[in-house]
């Protein structure tokens, strides 16, 4: 199995996120969250294939975790590198950004 790579941005996105939900639903809705995200993580640990690449670039991988969240990621022979949570009520064009 490769090994889970977070990097930065991805991070401050997650726990924005996680903040934004639980400020917004509650601990429980912040705890569910967390426990999909785990899941799709090791999903794409295992079979870093099994989602659809992106349409913005064919190099990442996208990951819908909930209809308002969805993880990008690129992966190689060792690792699967999380690039970003993407909160999909933000602005679209957004997601260019993301390398």
């Amino acid at each position: 199995m490769r090994n889970l790579v977070i990097i930065d941005r991805a991070k401050l996105n997650i726990r924005q996120t996680f903040e934004f939900v639980e400020g917004k639903f509650g601990l429980e809705a912040r705890i569910k969250l967390a426990l999909k995200i785990a899941k799709v993580l090791r999903i794409a640990r295992e079979y870093p294939e099994i989602f659809p690449i992106s349409d913005y670039n064919k190099k990442i991988r996208k990951c819908v975790v909930v209809k308002q969240c969805a993880i990008y990621y690129h992966f190689n022979i060792e690792n699967v590198v999380i690039l970003s949570l993407f909160d999909t009520r933000q602005n679209p064009t957004k997601i260019k950004n993301i390398k």
